[in-house]
């Protein structure tokens, strides 16, 4: 699949760089794009789901949930605080969250990301998996994220909750599971004009 979007995107356009796995990436994330004006990065879910991370539990962070405790510079035990507070978004500050934050290059880049795009996003994510958080997390650093899907939410209620978590409407609890159409005010449906995109048929 990841070559399929390659091809497609030389396809159209010859003005993007096109950047293929991690590997790649890192040789290249300092670097101004070759002759081109955009640059896209493709990787693949394994890749991101084996990304270098922590176990975080009341601000400190250690080698795994019953590992060592690990000792890190200031700036970096910063930046997990920030992956930790964005995955809950409480008043009670990131001390509040005890999980994983992924510290690899793909979820703490050299530069924000401009945009995340999730493509088969029913296949990656339900609501309370590790999948769902380091998603998140990957997200924190980027101005947009899309959400490609034909079928978005195979999983009912946890599946809306854990898309629009992604797409920044943190602890938005909705009943979608229901025998009839949803009134046009209904939270979902609102959300739905404003944000979905349907392909014509």
């Amino acid at each position: 699949l990841i070559h399929q979007w390659k091809a497609e995107i030389e396809k159209f356009t010859d003005d993007i760089e096109v950047l293929v796995g991690k590997a790649e990436y890192n040789r290249r994330a300092t670097l101004p794009p070759e002759g081109k004006s955009h640059r896209v990065v493709l990787v693949d879910v394994e890749t991101i789901m084996n990304e270098k991370k922590y176990w975080y539990d009341f601000r400190r962070i250690f080698s795994d949930k019953n590992g060592y405790q690990v000792h890190a510079k200031l700036q970096k035990m910063e930046e997990y605080k920030k992956a930790a507070l964005f995955c809950v978004k409480s008043p009670r500050g990131p001390c509040s969250y005890e999980g994983y934050v992924y510290s690899g290059p793909l979820h703490m880049p050299y530069r924000p990301w401009r945009r995340v795009i999730f493509d088969e996003i029913q296949d990656l994510v339900s609501e309370g998996t590790e999948s769902q958080k380091n998603l998140l997390q990957l997200s924190r650093t980027a101005k947009n994220v899309w959400l490609l899907s034909a079928t978005p939410f195979p999983h009912g209620n946890m599946s809306v909750y854990a898309n629009h978590e992604l797409l920044g409407f943190c602890r938005l609890r909705m009943d979608v599971e229901v025998d009839h159409d949803l009134r046009p005010s209904h939270p979902f449906e609102v959300i739905k004009r404003k944000l979905y995109i349907r392909s014509p048929k």
